[in-house]
C-alpha cells in the first residue's frame, strides 16, 4: 500500500532535479548571451527592454506600431525601437506626436515651416536618422521640415485624416505630399481589402472615408495578434541568439532585384481608384488653404523598368493635370530617377524602399526644383 506514494515521491524528486538543472540551464544560457551581447560580438545586439532608462522607453517593432487613430497605422510616442532584415538594422524613434522625427514645438521657431506627408518611403524605412529626405532638406534649406510618414499600407486619405487631426496643429507654411503610385491607389481601395477587420479608413463610393470595424478601446498595436513569446521573449538576453540566426539566414536573400512585380502603379490604377485619391488630395489642400500645397511621386523599380522599356504610362499626365487644376505644385520623380546611370543602387536591395542614398538624390532633385535660390548677379 505505501508503494504508490514512495514511487510518486521519487518520480516528484526526479521532476525536481529536472526542473532544477532546467532552470540553472537557462540562467547559464542568460549570462552568456548578456557577456554575448554586450561584448560586441552579436550583430543585432539585443539587449532587454529593463536595460534601458525609463526617458528611453523601447519596444519590439510590432508593439511601436499602432493602429488606433482615426488615420490607422501610426507610432507608439516617445519611444524607439528597432528594425533588421537582411540589408539593414535601424533604429526608429519618436517624438510627443508619435511622429518619427525629433522633437517639434507647436508653434514655430522660425519661418518657413514645412509639413510633410507620406508612407514609409518618407517615414524612412530601413533608413537610419540623419539621412531620410526630409533631414537632408533641413540641412540644405535651414527650414524645418515636419515628417508624418507613415508605414504598413498607409494611403492618401490616410495623409487626409493625419493632416487634419494632427499634423496641421502644428504652425507651418506648406505642405509637402509624397504619393507613391506603386500601392497610394490602392491602400485605401475597399476592393482591394474585402476582407480586413484593420481599424484603417477606406473610400466609400463617393470617395469618403468609412470605417469596417469599431474603433478599439486601446491603442492596438501590430503584435496584438501574435501569440505570447513575441512580447515575452525581448526581456530575455539569449532573445538576441534569435534575433542573430534570424538575420543570418535573411542575409542569403540580401541581393536580389528590389520589387520586380506585374503591376506599376505609373500604369495601372483604374479610374476610380484615382478619382478617389484626387478626391482626398482636394479635402487635403482645401484644409490646408491659404497655404501652398507641393506633391511630388514616387517611382518605385517596377515603374523605372517600365520606364525604359517605353511602356505607355498615363499617370504623369493625369497627376500634372490635375496639380495645375487645384494650384498644387508638382514634381515627377521618375525622369529624373530614371535618367540616373544606376538606379538601383538608390533603393534597399533586400526590400524596395529608398536607401540613403536615395534619399540624398531625392532631396537634391526637390531642393534644386523648389527650394534653391537663384544666383544673384
Amino acid at each position: 500500500m505505501t508503494f504508490f506514494p514512495q514511487a510518486a515521491r521519487q518520480i516528484g524528486k526526479k521532476v525536481g532535479l529536472f526542473l532544477g538543472y532546467l532552470v540553472y540551464l537557462l540562467l547559464i544560457i542568460e549570462v552568456c548571451s548578456a557577456i554575448y551581447s554586450l561584448s560586441g560580438l552579436s550583430p543585432t545586439r539585443h539587449m532587454p527592454p529593463y536595460v534601458f532608462s525609463k526617458d528611453e522607453v523601447s519596444v519590439p517593432l510590432g508593439d511601436w506600431r499602432t493602429e488606433f487613430e482615426d488615420w490607422g497605422a501610426w507610432h507608439q510616442p516617445n519611444s524607439k525601437t528597432r528594425h533588421i532584415k537582411a540589408c539593414f538594422d535601424v533604429t526608429y524613434r519618436s517624438n510627443a506626436a508619435g511622429a518619427r522625427d525629433k522633437p517639434r514645438t507647436l508653434a514655430a521657431a522660425e519661418h518657413p515651416r514645412y509639413i510633410v506627408l507620406g508612407d514609409s518611403f518618407i517615414e524612412g524605412w530601413g533608413v537610419d536618422e540623419g539621412a531620410r529626405v526630409t533631414e537632408r532638406l533641413e540641412a540644405m534649406t535651414g527650414h524645418e521640415f515636419l515628417n508624418f510618414g507613415g508605414a504598413i499600407n498607409f494611403g492618401p486619405l490616410q495623409y487626409e485624416i493625419l493632416y487634419r487631426q494632427l499634423a496641421g496643429r502644428f504652425e507651418h507654411d506648406a505642405v509637402i505630399v509624397f504619393l507613391l503610385p506603386d500601392n497610394d491607389f490602392i491602400d485605401n481601395d475597399p476592393a482591394y481589402w474585402p476582407s480586413s477587420t484593420r481599424y484603417r479608413p477606406l473610400f466609400d463610393a463617393q470617395g469618403n472615408a468609412v470605417y469596417r470595424v469599431a474603433k478599439p478601446d486601446h491603442a492596438v498595436t501590430f503584435s496584438d495578434k501574435d501569440w505570447l513569446p513575441r512580447s515575452f521573449l525581448r526581456y530575455l538576453w539569449s532573445y538576441g541568439i534569435v534575433l542573430d540566426v534570424k538575420r543570418l539566414l535573411a542575409a542569403k536573400n540580401a541581393h536580389i532585384n528590389p520589387r520586380r512585380t506585374a503591376y506599376v502603379g505609373y500604369r495601372d490604377p483604374n479610374a476610380k481608384q484615382i478619382n478617389d485619391v484626387f478626391s482626398s488630395l482636394k479635402r487635403l489642400h482645401a484644409a490646408a488653404a491659404p497655404r501652398d500645397v507641393y506633391l511630388a511621386a514616387i517611382p518605385r523599380v517596377n515603374d523605372i523598368q517600365a520606364y525604359h522599356q517605353g511602356e505607355m504610362l498615363p499617370l504623369p499626365g493625369i497627376l500634372t493635370g490635375f496639380a495645375r487644376q487645384q494650384g498644387i505644385v508638382m514634381l515627377d520623380l521618375l525622369p529624373l530617377l530614371a535618367a540616373h546611370p544606376d538606379y538601383l543602387s538608390l533603393y534597399l536591395p533586400c526590400d524596395g524602399h529608398w536607401n540613403a542614398q536615395g534619399h540624398q538624390v531625392v532631396a537634391d532633385a526637390i531642393y534644386q526644383a523648389w527650394f534653391k535660390q537663384p544666383d544673384k548677379p
